[in-house]
């Protein structure tokens, strides 16, 4: 059984176990029985199956041999039907010869007995041939993550009434997340309140589990790609080693997604696309803003803006430049992009980027009240037409070298007013100006 930490991992033996009423030994591993030695003298304790042989330096020569005796002496003392659960199975390090252990006592299983391993990462390379041959069956993150219906449940245990579009959020914010709905139903019940406007910050508790459970587990210079990539929800490998300068990202984004460390992967191909979980990528973003130098933290979104822009997110882009209140910046993107937009029926978007930009700015430059009207033609073609008008006289104040884009002006203008079809004699000052500019 595998998935992130807080998937409900635990629970869901404890409570598989409680109903069969199976015998079971419960054992948790941790870094120490990476020695294997270490591993037989407590596994002994815990099953408390009496005297069992110890790993003493005369069987290291045939650990195989050992192992099978071991465990055939362990399973005759356990009361049929019996489960044998290794919880923390992520914590043995790659290279022990722990894991061929595990194979011999799969082995050496009797018909009633079983082994439950939970695991934060995927099964080892030594566990392979047993899913080739089904003896090991896996149960993964989709199958242990919380379905609409079954969060929506959870709440109404918890004692909360939300409407539909609160249960909606409370689901995207967590995705199936157990643990992150758990903490943002106690943190409801404790603070009396609950916050799940779209875009509301996560409760603090959130936070302080992701930092302990996860972040602090990593190295640093994982830690250092998270904080650098979280400003990209979606992001490739090419567009990680270019955000973050480290050739190995993709690598090492591929390596957490197989850990289940709450990077998903949205499509798999030429170019895989990596995903964070919204509360994680939420967590990243505010350690990056309290971690990193001002200025490098400024930096790092501005190369995460460019990088965004580079692959046709210009939204995403636009969303961060919104956020820093860059509005030069956004101005820029909106003129460079709104011929696109335009064609693609994304005035809307188009539009509320221009209305969020200071008058200052958009005073400056006549083609933003050009695109301005031009977003509102089909909606509001009076409107539209009032401001061809001043889009004109901008364009006429810059000289004869504004010809084309006073000949534009026209050209929208006209179109309004036919589009609105309510004084065909205004169109005859734009025929004039027309006239005059050709």
């Amino acid at each position: 059984m595998t998935g992130p930490p807080g998937s409900g991992k635990t629970t869901l033996v404890a409570s598989y176990l409680d109903l069969r009423r199976s015998e079971s030994c419960w054992y948790q591993l941790d870094a120490g029985d990476s020695d294997v030695g270490t591993f037989f003298y407590y596994m002994a304790q815990s099953a408390d199956a009496g005297s069992l042989p110890l790993f003493t330096a005369e069987y290291h020569a045939d650990l195989a041999a050992f192992a099978r005796r071991y465990f055939r002496t362990l399973y005759a003392r356990l009361r049929a039907p019996f489960v044998l659960v290794l919880d923390n199975y992520q914590d043995v390090a790659s290279e022990s010869a722990f894991h061929s252990v595990v194979l011999h006592a799969v082995a050496e299983l009797p018909p009633d007995g079983c082994i439950i391993v939970i695991s934060r990462g995927e099964p080892p390379p030594e566990l392979v041939r047993l899913r080739a041959n089904r003896t090991l069956q896996l149960m993964g993150w989709e199958e242990l993550r919380l379905t609409r219906s079954e969060s929506d449940a959870i709440v109404a245990l918890w004692g909360r009434e939300l409407s539909e579009s609160g249960l909606a959020e409370l689901y995207h914010k967590t995705e199936g997340w157990a643990a992150g709905l758990v903490l943002m139903l106690e943190h409801s019940l404790a603070s009396s309140s609950f916050d799940l406007a779209a875009g509301s910050r996560a409760p603090q508790v959130v936070f302080d589990y992701l930092a302990g459970e996860i972040f602090q587990n990593f190295d640093d210079r994982t830690r250092r790609l998270l904080l650098k990539a979280a400003f990209v929800a979606e992001l490739t490998g090419a567009m990680a080693e270019t955000i973050t300068g480290d050739a190995d990202a993709g690598a090492m984004l591929e390596t957490l997604h197989q850990g289940h460390h709450f990077v998903s992967v949205k499509t798999y191909g030429p170019d895989t696309i990596f995903q964070f979980h919204p509360l994680l990528q939420e967590f990243l973003r505010a350690r990056a803003r309290d971690a990193l130098p001002p200025g490098e933290y400024r930096s790092l979104r501005r190369a995460s803006v460019d990088v965004l822009e580079a692959s046709g997110e210009v939204e995403e882009a636009a969303a961060l430049l919104r956020e820093d209140g860059d509005f030069l910046a956004l101005k820029r993107l909106a003129l460079e992009h709104a011929p696109g937009m335009l064609a693609h029926g994304r005035a809307e978007t188009l539009e509320a980027w221009l209305d969020e930009i200071p008058d200052e700015i958009l005073e400056s430059d006549p083609w933003c009240f050009y695109w301005k009207a031009a977003c509102r033609f089909a909606t509001a073609p009076r409107e539209s037409r009032l401001l061809y008008e001043k889009v004109y006289a901008g364009f006429a104040a810059a000289g004869a070298g504004a010809r084309e884009a006073r000949l534009l002006a026209c050209a929208g203008a006209m179109d309004a007013i036919i589009h609105e079809l309510d004084d065909l004699s205004l169109l005859d000052p734009w025929i004039d100006r027309a006239k005059r500019l050709l």
